[in-house]
């Protein structure tokens, strides 16, 4: 009924690991679908039983996911990054009961890092806004990034906290969560791809899981299902001015894209955008101002850039990349 879908990149011994921990679940998976982008290819995981192997041509994270969901035959799909550890050995069998009984569209699943040093660790907290709640709850509003409600998904791809109960919920976090695979990938916009091919791109579980929220009850399972054993050797952090400019720079696109799943006004999103930009950059400059470091400065250069970026950029409304995506995934089906 779930077949486990897991994107990998350069982490032979990693995604050995989980696998050889996941086949000893009582029930494992039927079917575990290994999607690998990495230098060379993983041989000691096709030696394991139940593995379809396939070798992505794209170091893509979303185009990975399609390529696995493309292979994939049962009812649902759970994806797993390759640096999680599984908590529960009848995890399996515990969602296929709750997904036999439900009409359900996708499981929004609850992790936690296993340690406090992680990829974003070194990123450089603001000095604005501490005196008091109030001040930090205006700061959001005023900046278009306010607090919103348990498990919504706002614009500029920002998001409520989960809530503490099983819920409904908007948006899934890309680390485990299950999707319906009648549900997943329906109405999607392949342009996502094109900003991760540019490494610009981040954020593409939260509408992943808006896709499968507008076809259905997408819920959040707040029991601790996995560890998030972080390697800090994600593509994100290569340094603290590329993910800047990455984070802003795709904040258009996620509004963009979350206005077209619900066929809202993109001029909403462009000038929701354009005064958050503002508020994102001349925060970091004010921080940096009082106390410059060269983390802060990083961060300002790499958020103005950002934002001259997408001053180039064009939203493709009309689905226009998916058949150039379709046929790359074709291309790599062919291969295996």
């Amino acid at each position: 009924m779930i077949d486990l879908i897991i994107c990998t990149y350069n982490r032979p011994e990693k995604v050995l690991e989980l696998v050889q921990d996941i086949l000893t679940c009582q029930p494992a998976p039927r079917k575990i679908i290994i999607v690998d982008s990495s230098d060379e290819e993983n041989i000691k995981i096709q030696d394991l039983e139940n593995i379809i192997y396939v070798r992505s041509s794209h170091k893509n994270q979303p185009y990975q996911r399609f390529l696995g969901y493309q292979r994939a035959e049962a009812d649902y799909l759970l994806y797993l990054d390759d640096d999680m550890e599984i908590q529960h050995k009848d995890f399996f069998g515990k969602m296929e009961e709750l997904l036999k009984n439900n009409d359900y569209s996708g499981i929004a699943l609850n992790f936690r890092d296993k340690h406090k040093n992680t990829t974003l660790s070194e990123v450089p907290k603001s000095s604005l806004f501490k005196a008091s709640k109030a001040l930090r709850n205006f700061k959001n509003w005023f900046t278009g990034y306010p607090e919103l409600s348990a498990g919504k998904l706002g614009l500029c791809g920002n998001r409520g906290k989960q809530g503490k109960e099983f819920d409904e919920t908007e948006y899934v976090s890309g680390g485990a969560f299950i999707g319906r695979r009648a549900d997943l990938f329906q109405n999607f916009n392949f342009q996502m791809f094109d900003l991760f091919e540019e490494r610009m791109g981040m954020g593409e579980d939260a509408l992943i899981g808006f896709g499968l929220h507008k076809r259905g009850k997408l819920m959040f399972h707040p029991e601790i299902s996995f560890l998030h054993n972080d390697q800090r050797d994600s593509t994100y952090s290569v340094d603290l001015e590329s993910l800047s400019k990455r984070v802003l720079y795709s904040r258009l696109y996620l509004s963009l894209e979350r206005q077209r799943l619900k066929n809202s006004s993109l001029v909403q999103a462009k000038i929701h955008f354009q005064w958050y930009a503002f508020c994102r950059i001349t925060g970091y400059f004010i921080n940096f101002c009082l106390k410059p470091n060269s983390s802060r400065k990083k961060n300002l250069r790499g958020a103005f850039h950002g934002w001259v970026a997408t001053n180039k950029f064009t939203f493709a409304k009309k689905l226009e990349r998916n058949p150039f995506w379709l046929n790359e995934i074709e291309k790599n089906l062919s291969k295996d």
